[in-house]
């Protein structure tokens, strides 16, 4: 980069900060060393920066991806921490350009993430840079992008738009009342997939959210796209990458992954990096260490995954559901089992436990402990059918919410079922999340197959279990 003038300093970028020589001595023609000011340690990379008065303001990206603005004597000496939280310029901004110059000095966005305005850095008398508010912004109105809820912890994924960025995405978990963990709603910060913030991708077929699927031990799981791949990934282990960007995950549980990519289907153990296909990308579900799969017209099948993935599941049982059509969905709570064939159907409930099975109405439904949830986008109901008595029971209506934007499928977007608890999540218009019980009969819990042993997780198979112990403080915050 081209030396510039900041000041009275003709300044250009070194080695782990900044080096300037006073324009009155380039003017004259003196002989002089450069003073290097280096960036505070452990900052990150430099990104900008301007001379205030007798200091060096730096603005750099530290590790967790959030730009830091800090403070240095050109003299020497310690730096000053001036904004811990600086808003992200435009995409299209190029470097420099984080610290534009304004009327009387240089301008930065910065603040918190719910209260942020543009301030003024000059020269303090002191020698040090005040930083002075010019104009207070309105904090970003975020909106729930996802919502999940699994083993009695709800996660809500929340855009966050930024005052001159692209929109960004956090998480808020809320953990069951009783877990021993702190009790209310926990922002876990901004999503980042490798370093960089995550991006919302198509999540049904006219809607777009950020693709998270719950249940697993390791975390979340995600999905992003690219125009010609994909890549599947919980945070801390290794991705899954795709060839095709029609990739989505199907269902996790506790052990393994269901990932459907460009019409195959595929098994993947994150605590062992092991992935195997399955076969075409018919309906399946995974539930605490059985896979659920169509493997012909009126055909599902449950076989058991091998920890390693070094062979092919061992086949367990077949069920037949009566139809000649070869299941597209398949879901599993408990000891119920959901299938349709489209969204025009057939699609029907089979009791695991009875060996009942009867018909349902077709469309956008998720299977609970001995019900079926849908949202009506006409009436904006979100309604509950009674099953547990092995046939079509009363429907009720839990809520009225709207249907999300654009969405005709809004299934895990601002609704959703938690299979373990029974419990039904939703968030209104006012972004609160609601949590309400059914008041359906709950299957007894009883142990499961756990994740197995890797370097990093101890051994945890069979300490699982198939309901929560606790329950939910049913309400809203």
């Amino acid at each position: 980069m081209a030396p510039t003038v900041h000041g009275d300093y003709l300044t250009w970028p070194s080695n782990g900060g900044i080096s300037l020589v006073t324009v009155a001595d380039v003017l004259a023609g003196s002989t002089v060393t450069p003073t290097q000011v280096l960036a505070p340690a452990g900052s990150g990379m430099l990104l900008d920066y301007d001379v205030v008065g007798q200091q060096v303001v730096m603005m750099t990206r530290v590790s967790s991806g959030a730009l830091v603005l800090n403070s240095v004597p050109i003299a020497g000496g310690p730096a000053t921490q001036l904004d811990a939280t600086v808003t992200e310029p435009a995409p299209s901004a190029r470097v420099p350009g984080y610290l534009p110059q304004g009327p009387g000095g240089a301008l930065v966005v910065g603040g918190t993430s719910t209260s942020q305005a543009v301030q003024r850095l000059t020269a303090a008398t002191d020698g040090s840079v005040n930083v002075t508010v010019v104009r207070q912004l309105p904090p970003p109105a975020e909106t729930t992008a996802t919502l999940s809820m699994a083993h009695g912890q709800v996660r809500q994924v929340l855009t966050v738009p930024q005052l001159n960025a692209a929109t960004r995405f956090a998480m808020a978990t809320t953990p069951l009342t009783g877990s021993g963990s702190t009790i209310g709603k926990t922002t876990t910060g901004y999503l980042s997939d490798g370093g960089q913030p995550l991006q919302a991708g198509p999540c049904a077929v006219d809607a777009f959210c950020v693709r998270e699927t719950d249940g697993n031990y390791y975390g979340p799981v995600y999905t992003t796209t690219t125009a010609t791949s994909a890549r599947v990934f919980i945070s801390g282990l290794a991705p899954e990458n795709f060839s095709s960007p029609d990739t989505r995950v199907v269902d996790a549980d506790s052990e393994f992954v269901l990932i459907d990519s460009a019409g195959s289907q595929y098994l993947w153990e994150p605590g062992q990096s092991a992935m195997i296909p399955l076969g075409s990308a018919n309906g399946a579900s995974l539930w605490m260490g059985t896979l659920w799969r169509a493997t012909a017209p009126g055909q599902i099948q449950a076989s058991t995954p091998h920890t390693g993935l070094g062979s092919a599941p061992t086949l367990q049982r077949t069920i037949s559901t009566g139809a000649s059509c070869t299941p597209s969905e398949v879901q599993v709570a408990q000891h119920w089992l959901y299938w349709s064939c489209g969204s025009s159907g057939p699609a029907g409930v089979y009791d695991l436990a009875t060996n009942v099975k009867f018909s349902v109405d077709a469309g956008p439904v998720l299977l609970g402990d001995g019900y079926l949830v849908r949202h009506d986008a006409a009436s904006g109901e979100l309604r509950l059918t009674d099953v547990h008595a092995d046939s079509v029971g009363a429907t009720s209506v839990l809520a009225t919410l709207s249907q999300t934007a654009g969405a005709s499928d809004d299934r895990g977007i601002d609704w959703t079922v938690d299979r373990t608890s029974g419990d039904v999540a939703y968030t209104g218009s006012d972004n609160i999340v609601h949590v309400l019980t059914t008041g359906v009969p709950a299957s007894p819990s009883r142990p499961t197959r756990g994740p197995g042993t890797t370097p990093s997780r101890p051994a945890r198979r069979g300490t699982s279990a198939s309901r929560p112990a606790v329950r939910w403080r049913t309400g809203s915050w």
